[in-house]
């Protein structure tokens, strides 16, 4: 990457600006701020007043203000601190301090507290609680102090060349960011300093190392994204407001600062107009992060630095609800996150490993409907040409699969999906590991031809009657991009989606066709099904159900082209209702369609999409789901986890068992602390009493039977895809709070008598199989008996005891770790 100059803006409460560059060059330069550089990767060359210098791994140097300084890596990683002293409370000599900072000319000096200095400043930035503060101010002020007590020089600080050119500097500077939005010409600026231009542009190329529209234009620009970020300006009202008398020179500059048009830039921000009405808002929270997990090479510096300043003894959270009256009206539940399970592609589950834990998942929970994809792959040999250019048709493997799934009382949802490399118009377009063709077919009446020969196949085995409860669609997340499942055309699309809908209803008109599984997160994506559904309304054609998939991965980081492509960024949601918005957002678009009727079926949805996000394995997985399922309860037809096993063949699979896959099972079959959870949901009762933040009361006949959960979301840090301190055996770093918390749920008109109280427990010490194998050393599993101690090691605990109910009240007092979700069941005893 090449940063061609250091743009140092600074609000009137922002002392320090902190980076993380991936760097190529950077031209020569100067500013007014102190700059603290931490090296994580690579070498640099930096110059410094014309001295060089070779900058390593782990290396640590200070430049002065106002010292000229260049840098220039073919590859290097690192961590640019940036102080303005002026903006801190000091006294005025020690503002203007200049000081010897670099390792290799003071190898008998210690770092390690500089080091750890940052890396608290940037961890503890991500605390989202009253202590943030006064944590992130106390470091700035340490920093200093370190630097003071151990790094100060005699030495004045250098003027960049002269007083008088420093002075020249800071007016011109300061004039042009004053006036920045009056369209000045060099001209003009020379005149105002009683100077030629052709010297002014010497003067700007020497000691600011880029010419003066260059730098014009980068001020100008600056002060324009925030109107394109949180105003409603057109780009030519932007234009003219700062500064540019043609559209045409903004649109020039931006593009040249941004690589995009204004417009895309827009379309790819979300619009904010947060204030700042704290002081900790903007200290050291502007931190930019280009590269992926850097952050990890300075989590051995947290430690000892937090724990020094950790004077902060937080107490438990407290919950007390009002009076829970069960003489009230209750609600009646449907239990609809019981509709489906998933299953990755269909010849998985011919295997034997996938056919057990869809068995024992079955035997717990008892869903209706289950996902899977890839019926029609050419893994599962269902078509080949023969020498004289015909179609056989083979659906041997495709029986046995339906087979074993209707022994288990389980509806398919039959996705038609994907392209036989026979039918294919491309034979080259694949996706994943197992290569599963994604593209449009050479001969739409081929295609016909195969799916009615399927589905004559299925009713002739199965029974009209049978296969009149299945569900039927076509395709996977057909708006997603060409290099994922996307045909590339949306006519394309509609033509098969239309041409597959009538085959189907040709052979039986009774079959239930519903809409391709879509994403529908992204304002892009919104606008795809919408544009879809009102054409499959316009062609008679109408989905008879919405086939949905939800992830919290943040897909709007995305460049905004015109179809969607999966994320390559491990980003997630900073909003913790990100899922509740979801639903909303999903309804809201189908009542404005008029299509409000439809069920909609949730049939793939995990926070993340990633197979290899350490987090999968936690108790955070459990408690996300109990969060998000509990508080949305019925409000889908379906809430379809993905996926049943990390014995999943979209990637190889990984040597490591806890290696972050997305299953209920690891793959050789050990339960996840989810798989537990969804067995707590399924034994709630019919009626339900009463829900709310971290709890959801339910009754059947006289007993009563609750969930409570005690979730945190992770943080800013991590949302933002930097795994800072997170390790194989120590996931839990995006968890900033860590508090427990004492729950208080009084009950009204209870009937007197003799109780037993049982309470299932799901925490990080019970329930999880990844927490007992770090409690267990942290290394692989080696024998089939590792395997079974494991499984049963990790299971979720129970405690019981009994209480008398008196005067027809009792108060259930219980307390939950960080991340657990107890499910508790109270019963009437003789």
């Amino acid at each position: 990457m090449q940063h061609n100059y250091e743009m140092i803006q600074y609000e009137e409460d922002i002392p320090i600006k902190i980076f993380i560059h991936q760097l190529g060059s950077v031209k020569k330069h100067w500013h007014k701020s102190i700059e603290l550089l931490y090296m994580l990767e690579g070498n640099v060359d930096i110059y410094i007043n014309d001295k060089s210098y070779k900058l390593k791994e782990e290396d640590v140097i200070v430049i002065n203000s106002n010292e000229l300084h260049q840098l220039h890596s073919d590859y290097a990683v690192l961590i640019a601190v940036q102080i303005e002293l002026d903006e801190f409370n000091l006294r005025d000599n020690i503002k203007k301090m200049s000081f010897d900072c670099f390792t290799q000319t003071q190898p008998n000096k210690s770092f390690e507290k500089i080091k750890s200095l940052i890396a608290n400043m940037i961890y503890t930035n991500s605390l989202n609680d009253e202590s943030t503060y006064a944590y992130n101010l106390s470091l700035a002020y340490s920093l200093i102090g370190e630097l003071m007590r151990n790094f100060k020089s005699d030495r004045q600080i250098n003027n960049v060349k002269t007083d008088k050119h420093l002075k020249r500097l800071s007016n011109i500077l300061n004039y042009i960011k004053e006036h920045y939005n009056e369209n000045l010409t060099l001209s003009q600026v020379a005149e105002r300093e009683h100077l030629s231009a052709p010297y002014l542009s010497s003067f700007f190329d020497k000691y600011i190392g880029i010419n003066f529209t260059t730098y014009y234009d980068k001020i100008r620009i600056e002060y324009a994204v925030n109107d394109l970020i949180s105003s409603d300006l057109s780009i030519e009202e932007i234009a003219r407001k700062h500064g540019f008398s043609e559209t045409r020179s903004f649109l020039r500059a931006f593009k040249k600062e941004y690589d995009m048009l204004p417009s895309v830039y827009r379309k790819s921000q979300k619009k904010t107009n947060k204030k700042h009405d704290h002081p900790s808002d903007n200290l050291v929270d502007y931190i930019e992060f280009e590269p992926k997990y850097y952050l990890d090479k300075i989590s051995k510096y947290f430690n000892e630095e937090r724990t020094q300043t950790n004077v902060i003894n937080r107490g438990n959270k407290i919950k007390s609800l009002d009076l829970i009256d069960l003489a009230e009206k209750t609600i009646p539940l449907t239990h609809n996150f019981k509709n489906f399970t998933s299953v990755g592609r269909a010849k998985e589950l011919l295997y034997k490993e996938v056919q057990e834990m869809l068995t024992e998942l079955q035997k717990a929970i008892n869903f209706k409907y289950i996902k899977f994809h890839g019926l029609l792959s050419d893994d599962m040999l269902v078509c080949k040409r023969n020498e004289n250019g015909s179609l056989s048709f083979s659906f041997i493997l495709i029986d046995k699969v339906l087979d074993f799934l209707v022994s288990l009382d389980l509806i398919p949802l039959i996705q038609l999906s994907f392209m036989p490399e026979v039918l294919a118009s491309n034979t080259e377009k694949h996706v994943f590991a197992s290569k599963m063709n994604t593209s449009y077919p050479n001969d739409i009446k081929e295609w016909k031809l195969l799916i009615e020969a399927f589905i004559q196949h299925i009713q002739s085995r199965y029974g009209t009657k049978v296969i009149e409860q299945w569900l039927y669609c076509v395709w996977n997340e057909p708006d997603t991009s060409a290099n994922m499942f996307g045909i590339g055309s949306d006519e394309k699309f509609y033509q098969l989606y239309i041409e597959t809908y009538i085959s189907v209803k040709k052979i039986n008109p009774n079959l239930i066709f519903g809409s391709p599984s879509l994403l529908l997160i992204t304002t892009m994506s919104k606008e795809w099904a919408r544009n879809f559904l009102l054409w499959t309304v316009e062609n008679d054609c109408t989905p008879e159900f919405l086939n949905l998939h939800y992830y919290s991965d943040d897909f709007n980081n995305l460049a905004e082209e015109h179809s969607l492509s999966l994320p390559y960024k491990a980003k997630l949601s900073h909003d913790h209702q990100d899922f509740n918005k979801y639903i909303d957002s999903v309804k809201v678009l189908l009542k404005d369609l008029h299509l409000e009727h439809l069920n909609i079926y949730l049939t793939e949805w995990n926070l993340t999409v990633s197979h290899r996000n350490l987090i999968n394995d936690t108790v955070f997985i459990g408690c996300y789901l109990a969060k998000n399922i509990l508080s949305n309860y019925d409000k889908l037809d379906s809430f379809g986890y993905w996926s049943l096993t990390d014995f999943i063949e979209e990637f190889q699979l990984d040597n490591n068992l806890f290696h972050g896959g997305l299953g209920l099972f690891t793959y050789n079959g050990i339960k996840k602390p989810h798989f537990y959870v969804l067995e707590f949901l399924s034994w709630l009762g019919d009626q339900l009493i009463s829900e709310g933040d971290s709890y959801f009361i339910t009754k059947k006949n006289d007993e009563i039977s609750m969930i409570c959960y005690n979730y945190e979301h992770y943080s800013k840090v991590f949302a933002d895809g930097k795994a800072f301190a997170m390790t194989q055996t120590n996931r839990y770093t995006p968890f900033t709070q860590n508090l427990a918390l004492d729950f208080s749920i009084p009950f009204i008109n209870i009937d007197n008598g003799h109780y037993l109280v049982k309470e299932y427990i799901i925490n990080q010490e019970y329930g999880s199989a990844y927490d007992k194998w770090v409690e267990m050393g942290g290394i692989p599993i080696q024998t089939d008996y590792d395997i079974h101690l494991m499984k049963n090691a990790s299971i979720p605990r129970l405690r019981q005891y009994t209480v008398d109910v008196v005067d027809n009240n009792w108060t259930c007092f219980t307390t939950l770790e960080p991340l657990e979700v107890k499910y508790i069941e109270v019963t009437k005893v003789n």
